[in-house]
This record gives C-alpha cells, sequence and structure tokens, in this order.
C-alpha cells in the first residue's frame, strides 16, 4: 500500500531531500519550499541559493529518477504511472518481459516517481533492518 498518496506534494519534497540531499537545506514551512541554503562564515545565519521541488521540477526529480532507474509510462487519460523493475529476456512472443517489482499512479509523472522512490528507500531500510 503506497502510503505517500495523501501528503502533499512540500511534504514528499522534504522526505525525498532527507534520503537525497547532500547539501544543507531548510524547511520554509510558510512557502511550503524546501530552500537550499549555505551558511555564511562561521555565523549561525545562512543564504537561500535555490530550491529543491522534485515533485514538480524535472532538473530536480530526473537525477533522482535515472539514478534509481524508475520508468515512466503515460496512461491513456491525464496519468502517469513511474514503475520499478526490470526487463528480462525469457520465452515470450516479443523476446522480452517487464517484471515488475513496484509501480505508482499518478497524474504527474515526476510526483509518482517520488512516491515510487519513498517506497522504494522504505524496502531498502526493512531489508536492511
Amino acid at each position: 500500500m503506497n502510503k505517500y498518496t495523501k501528503l502533499t506534494d512540500f511534504e514528499i519534497n522534504k522526505k525525498v531531500a532527507r534520503n537525497m540531499l547532500p547539501a544543507e537545506y531548510h524547511f520554509n514551512e510558510k512557502n511550503k519550499q524546501v530552500e537550499l541554503i549555505r551558511f555564511i562564515g562561521d555565523t549561525n545565519k545562512y543564504e537561500v541559493y535555490g530550491s529543491f521541488d522534485p515533485c514538480n521540477n524535472p532538473s530536480d526529480a530526473m537525477p533522482i529518477i535515472i539514478e534509481n532507474k524508475i520508468s515512466l509510462l503515460a496512461g491513456d487519460s491525464n496519468f502517469w504511472c513511474a514503475r520499478y523493475g526490470e526487463w528480462t529476456l525469457l520465452p515470450h512472443p516479443s523476446g522480452i518481459e517487464f517484471i515488475e517489482k513496484a509501480q505508482v499512479i499518478n497524474d504527474s509523472p515526476y510526483r509518482a516517481a517520488m512516491e515510487l522512490f519513498l517506497l522504494m528507500k522504505d524496502a531498502e531500510r526493512e531489508t536492511n533492518t
């Protein structure tokens, strides 16, 4: 079951940031943004130099999608399917078959991919415990 479907994009972005970002970041609750920050000198002050929005921004989402081998498929209507699995050569009429391990469907391709990414990280943590 996908426990991420009811979360907002901002909540998904925060969870993805906790799993992916090597840089310093800050959650701006007022503006609902994950802000990339850098500290100024030896002070506790920082400046915002960008944002992180993988649910909506392809430049934030695509590196995660590529690194984690997530496939995006368009549906017949306005939906997208993010899948993780593998293509395997099997005795099959087409010569290949997709072995599905997980999938998420959403109106937004990037949002679907980020939900799937978080489900993959959950499964990874469960396997390692």
